[in-house]
């Protein structure tokens, strides 16, 4: 949910680059559960930065 309401706010203001941290939970988890690194990884149509 989480990405998705971020990958929508980018392209409501129109953004060139999105710019956030990435795994919040450990990479099993993520793996299991999804989340917002792994919806904006495989959705994004921008640049993205990470930082892990």
């Amino acid at each position: 949910m989480a990405g998705e309401i971020l990958l929508k706010e980018v392209g409501n203001i129109d953004a060139d680059l999105l710019v956030m941290g990435a795994y919040g939970r450990s990479r099993l988890r993520e793996r299991v559960f999804g989340g917002a690194t792994r919806r904006v990884l495989e959705e994004a149509t921008i640049q993205v930065l990470m930082q892990h």
